[in-house]
């Protein structure tokens, strides 16, 4: 609701001389609210980022490793829905397999660029990675409290 213009609110005043009301004072304080709004999304978005990060991580490190000892069928049984050895596009898909090897073999450890790893390191000082389900409620607080402190902003060079 706080969307949608002001002018929606426009009230007839002075016994119907003048048919408007200025609504930029209320409407000025229903952007600042939309921008703390704002910055909660962005916190809980940055929130779900640097777990997921920690996880894409782990995952592509581990596939890199398979890859390095040269343990395809080890690395092809981690790819969700692949075909089985008796499917004809088996042969394409082992092809394909071996060329991610390649790419993973020659590729170097995964990480993030310097920007994203000093704020996921921010961010871990104040939440911890979340190993299994637990009440989230003072993660939230302390993300919301972290991007509306610009901390992460800091060193962002």
């Amino acid at each position: 609701t706080r969307a949608h213009p002001a002018s929606v609110h426009s009230i007839p005043t002075s016994a119907n001389a003048e048919d408007h009301v200025s609504m930029g004072t209320n409407e000025a304080r229903h952007v600042l609210e939309m921008t703390e709004d704002l910055g909660h999304v962005l916190a809980l978005e940055l929130y779900t980022a640097a777990q997921a990060l920690e996880y894409r991580q782990d995952m592509l490190n581990a596939a890199r490793s398979l890859a390095e000892r040269g343990d395809c069928k080890a690395l092809a049984a981690k790819i969700s829905n692949s075909p089985r050895e008796d499917h004809a596009s088996f042969a394409v898909f082992e092809s394909e397999i071996r060329d991610l090897m390649k790419a993973l073999g020659e590729a170097g450890e995964f990480r993030a660029g310097d920007a994203v790893r000093k704020a996921h390191a921010k961010i871990r000082e104040a939440i911890d990675f979340m190993q299994r389900d637990r009440a989230m409620d003072g993660d939230v607080r302390r993300i919301c409290a972290l991007v509306a402190s610009n901390a992460l902003l800091e060193d962002r060079a």
